[in-house]
């Protein structure tokens, strides 16, 4: 495996196509071209020079916000900031010192002109200190570190696809970020056939369409912190809307036209509005997929004639990529939410799967500056999809309409599906290891594991109740599968983070981190200091600000808690403060003025509720909680806060 970091000679001569500047790069290698690198397509140094100037000005700007802050606080706060200062604090233990500051001053029972103006500077420099804490924060005009170790390893031009903006370099920087952290995991384009047409700038083409482009940028913005993506600095519900509302437009001028193009836009915006959680509109875009897919062809009843491997290769390479690639959307998303997927039938082949030694391409972690680990693309594909007729078969037998299935009839039912589960599982390939995977593989790991709780935690779907269920007790067979699972999730997830962060992780991640939390939150022998819920808890507060649909998450989730455990108690655990604080801030808050008796009461009944029962937590709460979720993805979050009021928001 090559050292990114290791710099190599830069063949002479000009190219016709760019080169990322590491011969020979991805573009290059995928076209079986000569990798030559032209140094007048060399962005760097434009780019080197305007971020030197940025990150001046934004330690010019955090010097003057820390002088204002010693001016206007207390003697004691700004004796203590000295202290700490001078005794070589780290940015963490400065923003440990900041947090207690701050909730000290917003308790205070008199708040004076002067206070206010300190709680919002501390405010400002907590967000500024954040380089590389739990939470991501929005800098105005700074580029995190990371941005400066590594070019788009991907370069295209803005023109003629978009009229959001001309800058070539932010178009490459963002369709490098959608290819390099959202498109692996479903893969639903065929990432080097888009390049190619997006490249040539040709828009006659049927691969690559303006629509299609604007989709793409508007996704990409989730995964960038460069101040272009935002409409409202600093505001994530901004992020990528102008280039939504570009694609919009442009959808409903094709929205008559059933094309591959089409059916690729419209699984794009459909990730765009299940991270907003924008009025049903990510949901009847899936669905708005699935009939242009099948009026294609693609699926559904086939027909020869819709059907012909005499077509060129980019085009029907294509199709079947999108076409298979749907079809994990689409189990997904069902299973999720505990719903029969529905697509029965696939009318295109799947592709053929590569042999390991011909699939050698390394997945490059961009922006990060570290080893690229082997990407397995085709393989990979390849079993998520044999994984995905598995689900299938599973939401169809779970999740169906038949209300009759007897006990004895599910256990076998149970039994025949985990089966299946566990011989995929046992029989993927050696390069797939979670220790040197990629974070496409060590998502499919995590998905089959999420498959196995929902098929334990859920055997009938959102109509389950308790008497529906397994019976949860001890002696069950199947009743340690959910929490042996949640806590493989925990140690996925650490892997992912230890290894490239999570908060550019695809937004399928957010649903398992909050699966698994809540499995491991309603069992028995839950404990706050279990490492698994804390990393957990950790990972989800990290993902959960990239999107609205992960602040209500996240939020929900604190919610919950708060009915499950005291949260005295929780305050005087072996956490770190920052934890502890960003779990029951409110609640702390509380205690600093005097909680009320009433509030005691009612986290007393959370914490004596969730330790009943052997097996509590293993059936309803589960399915609950996914109902909710499935909720707050297609914009009700109203509703699914008056439904957690009403329930002292205890599952």
């Amino acid at each position: 495996m090559s050292d990114p970091l290791q710099y190599r000679a830069l063949a002479p001569g000009p190219s016709p196509q760019p080169c990322s500047g590491i011969p020979p790069c991805d573009n290059c290698r995928s076209l079986n071209r000569v990798c030559v690198f032209d140094e007048s397509l060399d962005q760097r140094r434009r780019i080197a020079a305007k971020r030197t100037a940025e990150e001046l000005g934004y330690h010019r700007d955090m010097l003057n916000d820390l002088f204002k802050v010693i001016r206007l606080a207390e003697h004691t706060y700004s004796t203590k900031l000295f202290e700490i200062i001078r005794n070589d604090a780290t940015p963490e233990e400065i923003r440990a010192y900041i947090d207690r500051a701050l909730a000290t001053i917003q308790s205070s029972d008199v708040p004076n002109k002067v206070s206010q103006e300190t709680t919002t500077k501390l405010k400002d420099i907590r967000r500024m200190i954040n380089l590389q804490g739990p939470s991501p924060s929005f800098r105005r005009k700074v580029m995190d570190v990371s941005y400066l170790c590594s070019t788009p390893p991907i370069w295209v031009r803005a023109r003629p696809w978009t009229t959001v903006t001309d800058d070539d370099d932010i178009v490459s920087h963002l369709v490098s970020l959608y290819f390099t952290w959202d498109y692996p995991f479903y893969a639903f384009i065929d990432r080097d056939i888009f390049v190619k047409h997006m490249s040539a700038g040709d828009l006659e083409s049927d691969l690559c369409t303006p629509f299609l482009v604007n989709a793409i940028l508007a996704n990409a913005c989730h995964f960038s912190e460069f101040s272009e993506v935002y409409a409202v600095p600093g505001d994530i519900a901004t992020k990528g809307i102008t280039f939504l509302e570009e694609a919009e437009r442009l959808w409903d001028q094709e929205e008559q036209i059933a094309s591959l193009t089409s059916l690729q836009g419209t699984l794009l915006l459909f990730e765009w509005y299940s991270m907003f959680g924008d009025d049903d509109n990510g949901y009847t875009l899936l669905n708005r997929a699935i009939d242009i897919a099948t009026t294609l062809g693609y699926i559904g009843v086939y027909n020869s004639s819709n059907y012909s491997e005499e077509l060129p290769p980019d085009i029907l390479n294509s199709r079947k990529k999108t076409a298979w690639g749907l079809y994990q959307v689409d189990t997904v998303v069902h299973t999720a939410f505990l719903k029969p997927n529905r697509i029965h039938n696939m009318c295109l082949k799947r592709l053929s799967r590569a042999p390991t030694h011909e699939d050698r391409e390394h997945w490059v972690p961009y922006p990060l500056c570290r080893l690229s680990p082997p990407a397995y693309y085709s393989q990979y594909f390849d079993e998520s999809c044999t994984l995905s007729e598995i689900a299938s078969k599973m939401s169809h037998h779970l999740f169906g309409d038949d209300e009759n299935l007897k006990t004895s009839e599910l256990r076998e039912t149970l039994s025949s599906l985990y089966e299946d589960l566990k011989y995929w599982h046992d029989r993927l390939p050696n390069g797939f290891d979670p220790e040197d995977a990629a974070p496409h593989i060590l998502l499919l790991h995590i998905r089959y594991y999420t498959l196995l709780i929902t098929m334990i935690s859920c055997p009938k779907g959102s109509k389950s109740t308790h008497a529906d269920q397994l019976e949860a007790s001890c002696s069950d067979p199947f009743a340690g599968i959910a929490v042996s699972s949640a806590r493989a999730i925990a140690g996925l997830v650490r892997t992912h983070q230890t290894k490239y962060g999570v908060s550019r992780s695809h937004i399928f991640a957010l649903y398992a981190v909050n699966l698994a939390l809540f499995v491991l939150l309603n069992h028995r022998s839950f404990d706050t200091s279990d490492p698994d819920f804390v990393s957990l808890a950790l990972a989800l507060h990290i993902i959960a600000n990239r999107s609205n649909i992960g602040n209500s998450v996240f939020q929900i989730f604190k919610e919950s808690l708060h009915g499950k455990v005291d949260g005295k108690k929780f305050k005087q655990s072996p956490l770190p403060d920052e934890l502890k604080e960003l779990l029951y801030e409110d609640y702390f808050l509380e205690i600093e003025g005097g909680s009320s008796s009433e509030d005691d009461q009612l986290h007393d009944v959370g914490t004596a509720s969730s330790q009943e029962g052997c097996g509590r937590g293993s059936g309803f709460e589960i399915c609950e909680m996914l109902s909710r979720y499935e909720s707050l993805t297609l914009g009700r979050e109203e509703q699914v806060i008056q439904d957690l009021r009403e329930t002292n928001f205890s599952y």
